[in-house]
């Protein structure tokens, strides 16, 4: 299916809403769709834009979308609209970190979000593994945004509408305010009509992607008007938790406000319905890592600050969750037959775990470093209970990603009084095997301004130690051995040093920095494998990357453990005039 589509260029990209396009497609459908058409827009007049979907969908079978998928759309908007802020309440217990406009060497500062850095641009390779990851053909798009929006549908969506299925998924990216970036103009108005064109097609595939990529841009659009008004109003990021949003609601808000529903269209409901749970697990994980700049960016909707206020987050029972959720999926997916299409929850969920702590965005590795440090010099209980959380390898006994109700489990995840049985999590460990280049150590120091014996140190380190990752399911040696476990293993093991050796504190920052910097080497690795690799080997990939963030200890659990607890403090205009509010 060729993607030459006329430009929607009269268009004013902040006001259109996906809605529109589609009332437009009712109009060529002639006088049989006046009617509907008409009721349509007075229904919009009263009931709005996501209301106004679920009357179509009911209305026409061309325009039918999953009812469950349209309700959580409008759970989403009503919570959004609904939800109030507040401040922290949590002592800080000394605990402390500064958000700056730019990264410096200090153990108490760190950077703002960022689409992921630069240094991909540098990239031998990555102009050619983009081109088979990006249907906009006129911009070039870090891994970053490029992994978390185009990376979970492969498997899923066929190679020969792939471009289509990018162009359509790209909608989405409201939620990153790329829709407001001169250099992403011509890639929206493209996308756009890409999204009209796919209307008119016959594919029933591709139509049902298409309307599902149009109702997540309406929702992006909607959330988005949401979140600058909480900055305005600066009331707080902490929430009230299910005084005013039962646990169920807010499942369904972080599902529908996932900001990536297109490929939801080319599954049927009962998919849709299998791997919703999955779908709220990958916000999960993702969460976990951005609590810092969900507190700053005003985020009211953040499930670890939800499950914060009855102290579930406080004590890492969201991180049980996660685990549980991740290694569940992981042996669905070593379930697949040859050929067999995942769940587009699972690839979002495996997809988000290992974009999560190597995106570059969240500054995951630089943060875990300075945390630990700080934490391991803190005297207070609460630092050591942080530690200690982290190492505990703990699943929800009975947890099964497929049949467990996920409402009782997140139910007792934000509790900390609940009433649970855990049991140990199942632990395959794994040699892994390094590529020589990257024992070299240059990947990592070169051009470092550290001291000599910390660079000295480092060096040894990585050319002489075993590196291993450990799993929930058994896995080859192919993909233990595969090029992104090797570097999330080396990215991970060098904070680890960084944390547990002599390393100075000035040193470990700018090294922290460093690693985040590079960590995109991680998903393109995952890019470069997919061609040759089988949908279950590739998904398993995923699985054992973000393995090795999370044994022998969580970096998850450090990065919200510190976060819930610090004082939080940024400078005024530190991360721009909104950044970005969502994950």
């Amino acid at each position: 299916m060729p993607t030459h589509a006329t430009p929607l260029f009269s268009v004013d990209l902040q006001q259109v809403q996906g809605l529109s396009l589609v009332l437009d497609w009712l109009k060529l459908q002639g006088t049989e769709s006046s009617a509907t058409l008409e009721a349509a827009k007075a229904h919009f007049k009263s009931c709005g834009a996501i209301s106004t979907w679920r009357f179509l969908s009911n209305s026409l079978p061309e325009l039918k979308q999953h009812d469950e998928m349209l309700e959580d759309a409008l759970v989403a908007v009503a919570m959004y609209e609904k939800v109030r802020g507040t401040t922290k309440k949590t002592p800080c217990h000394g605990l402390t970190m500064t958000v700056r406009s730019a990264c410096r060497p200090s153990a108490v500062e760190v950077g703002p979000k960022t689409l992921g850095g630069k240094l991909w641009k540098l990239h031998p390779d990555y102009a050619a593994i983009a081109s088979r990851w990006n249907g906009l053909q006129v911009v070039d798009i870090p891994p970053c945004p490029a992994w978390i929006w185009h990376g979970m549908m492969k498997k899923i969506i066929p190679d020969a509408v792939m471009d289509e299925a990018a162009c359509l998924q790209m909608l989405s990216s409201v939620d990153y305010d790329m829709d407001r970036r001169p250099e992403f103009k011509y890639a929206f108005e493209h996308s756009l009509g890409v999204a009209k064109m796919c209307l008119l097609s016959p594919e029933n595939g591709m139509r049902g992607l298409a309307l599902a990529a149009l109702l997540s841009y309406d929702i992006q659009q909607l959330v988005r008007m949401q979140h600058e008004r909480w900055i305005r109003e600066q009331h707080g990021a902490f929430s009230f938790g299910d005084i005013e949003m039962s646990p169920e609601e807010c499942i369904r808000l972080a599902v529908g406000d996932c900001g990536g529903q297109g490929p939801y269209g080319y599954q049927n409901s009962e998919q849709y319905r299998l791997g919703k749970p999955s779908m709220f697990i990958s916000m999960i994980v993702a969460n976990s890592h951005d609590v810092l700049y969900d507190i700053c960016s005003q985020n009211r909707v953040s499930n670890i600050l939800y499950a914060e206020v009855k102290g579930g987050s406080l004590d890492n029972w969201h991180t049980v969750l996660a685990h549980s959720g991740m290694d569940s999926i992981a042996e669905r997916i070593n379930l697949l037959k040859e050929g067999e299409v995942p769940l587009y929850g699972d690839t979002a969920a495996l997809g988000t775990g290992c974009w999560a702590p190597f995106n570059g965005r969240y500054r995951s590795l630089e943060r875990y470093i300075k945390y630990s440090k700080l934490l391991k010099r803190s005297q207070h209980p609460d630092a050591g209970k942080i530690m200690a959380f982290s190492r505990q390898q703990r699943v929800y006994q009975e947890y099964n990603i497929t049949h467990s109700d996920l409402v009782v489990y997140w139910k007792l995840s934000i509790d900390s009084d609940g009433i649970r049985q855990t049991k140990s999590r199942t632990q395959h460990t794994y040699k892994v095997v390094m590529d020589k280049r990257l024992l070299s150590g240059d990947s990592v120091l070169r051009g470092l301004d550290i001291c000599g014996n910390c660079h000295d140190l480092l060096a040894d380190k990585i050319l002489n130690t075993q590196y291993s990752v450990t799993s929930a399911i058994e896995i080859s040696p192919s993909v233990a051995n595969a090029s992104s476990v090797q570097w999330a293993s080396l990215l991970v093991q060098v904070a680890n040093w960084c944390i547990e050796s002599q390393v100075c504190s000035s040193c470990a920052a700018l090294i922290g920095d460093r690693l985040d910097e590079i960590a995109f080497h991680v998903l393109v690795e995952l890019m470069k494998n997919e061609p040759k690799t089988s949908a279950k080997d590739f998904l398993v990939e995923q699985y054992t990357v973000w393995c090795s963030t999370t044994a022998p200890i969580s970096i998850a659990s450090i990065l919200s453990g510190f976060d819930l607890r610090a004082q939080i403090v940024m400078d005024q205009g530190a991360m721009g005039d909104r950044d970005t509010v969502d994950c």
